[in-house]
């Protein structure tokens, strides 16, 4: 079986904005306080260091399958300063056709910023022989500065092994 690529399909949905990263501290610091009730945008590139499918579902494509599971470096622009890590798995949930490998995903993402704190994603991708045109899924959770944000990931991925994350981050209000 061939070896597919899914790369953060906001890296995986959602890089609207192709470019460096920019952990924009609204507070300065990245001092939750400083950021209640606002949003922060961080651009990231995605460079895989491990990838592999594994064929779970009935021989060939087919629902079951995880495509990928994969190990990114997340660093500030491509070529650029390593800033953390993704680390993830997509499950094939339905088959739209086993032809040309059209199918939705699953995918679960966790975007650890190094000292920072994480971000995690978990939702539908659209696949077809890989990931075409920019994905969207949902941020679900996060911890250290990210602890209780929202937000939603977007994902480019222009080849296997690459990938542009623009990550909208919402920060709680203040009660």
């Amino acid at each position: 079986m061939d070896k597919p690529r899914f790369v953060l399909i906001y890296t995986v949905a959602g890089v609207l904005a192709l470019g460096g990263v920019a952990l924009a501290n609204s507070g300065g610091s990245g001092d939750r306080a400083g950021n209640a009730g606002q949003s922060e945008i961080i651009k990231t590139f995605a460079q895989t260091q491990q990838i592999k499918t594994i064929d779970l579902g009935d021989p060939g494509f087919s629902q079951g399958d995880l495509i990928p599971i994969f190990a990114d470096d997340l660093l500030t622009e491509q070529g650029g300063t390593k800033i953390g890590q993704n680390q993830g798995a997509c499950t094939v949930v339905r088959v739209i056709d086993v032809a040309t490998r059209k199918a939705l995903l699953q995918c679960l993402f966790t975007l650890d910023f190094d000292g920072r704190g994480q971000i995690v994603t978990h939702g539908i991708i659209r696949y077809e022989n890989g990931f075409p045109g920019a994905q969207v899924t949902p941020i679900t959770g996060g911890t250290g500065r990210f602890r209780s944000v929202g937000g939603e990931l977007v994902t480019r991925a222009p080849s296997p092994t690459e990938a542009f994350f623009t990550v909208r981050v919402d920060y709680p209000r203040k009660k």
